[in-house]
């Protein structure tokens, strides 16, 4: 089965935001098990991105964080600390 028939790309993701207008969004089921030949980071990290770009509100808490719509925390990109991000951008992996 491929990705797209069940689950929706990045840019696909931007595009279903703006099409309904969303004030803001939460990509879901991504990174917590290894599952596609990409990094685990990679699909929040260019639908992040994507949304910066577009001026979109986007809203990732960490995996397993419990929060609520009514006191939803700032936007912070907490991947990009993590150790396996770290060593893809100091090796240029990352586009």
């Amino acid at each position: 089965m491929l990705w797209q028939y069940v689950h929706l790309l990045p840019d696909e993701v931007i595009q279903a935001v703006k099409d309904l207008k969303a004030r803001a969004f939460t990509p879901m089921h991504w990174g917590m098990f290894v599952l596609a030949i990409h990094d685990w980071y990679e699909p929040i990290e260019k639908v992040s991105r994507m949304a910066e770009r577009d001026g979109l509100t986007i809203w990732h808490p960490e995996l397993g964080q419990l929060v609520t719509f009514e006191a939803m925390p700032p936007p912070e990109a907490w991947w990009r600390n993590h150790p396996d991000f770290v060593q893809a951008k100091a090796k240029g992996a990352l586009q």
